[in-house]
């Protein structure tokens, strides 16, 4: 389920870009058959947004699965900590499925700065724990 799941997502990302594409030249004045451009981005717009549908299903499906597995021992943590990531990056997926794709793209091109700002309390710990300790000189 969650290949498939994959699958779709790069399918529902494929058809974006083809769907940006078209867009881009329906926008273009004076080229010749721009509104069939236009027409057609916007097919490519819905399904994607149909494939990312049953991407976001499939996943949850996947992790429906896994929750009602019934393992004990070490697999058992395994499972459990793998649905509960399945579970968190669905909700990730509908709540950024919703952002403006303006904003999104903004979002995205923090990269790496959201992580350093996420671990600044971690490094300031860190630091005022070192304080604390004495040097080994």
């Amino acid at each position: 389920q969650r290949r498939l799941a994959e699958l779709f997502q790069l399918r529902s990302d494929g058809h974006a870009r083809y769907a940006g594409l078209l867009e881009t030249l329906g926008a273009i004045g004076g080229l010749p058959n721009a509104s069939a451009y236009a027409e057609a981005a916007g097919g490519e717009f819905a399904a994607s947004d149909e494939l990312r549908v049953r991407a976001a299903e499939s996943f949850e499906n996947a992790a429906s699965s896994l929750s009602s597995v019934n393992i004990r021992g070490i697999d058992s943590e395994r499972i459990r900590e793998t649905t509960e990531l399945m579970e968190l990056l669905t909700g990730w997926y509908e709540e950024m499925n919703q952002i403006p794709t303006e904003r999104l793209v903004r979002l995205l091109a923090l990269g790496s700065t959201v992580q350093k700002v996420l671990s600044l309390p971690d490094r300031v710990a860190d630091g005022l724990r070192r304080r604390g300790e004495p040097d080994d000189d």
